[in-house]
């Protein structure tokens, strides 16, 4: 695996976690349960480039 940005292997993967972005906005528009839109996206693989910073998602190839 290489970055797509750079072409650099130092790569390092995680998993996304609770966006406090997505949780506010959603308490915003849909009321008091609207922070769990916060973990909308926090299952997926996220990869990050050590050399320039970039961040992908990993997509499941089926």
């Amino acid at each position: 695996m290489y970055c797509p940005n750079c072409g650099s292997k130092r790569i390092v993967t995680g998993q996304r976690g609770f966006s406090w972005r997505n949780g506010i906005l959603g308490s915003l528009f849909l009321g008091d349960n609207g922070f769990l839109a916060g973990f909308l996206g926090s299952r997926d693989i996220v990869c990050e480039c050590e050399n320039c910073g970039f961040e992908w998602k990993v997509e499941d190839k089926k």
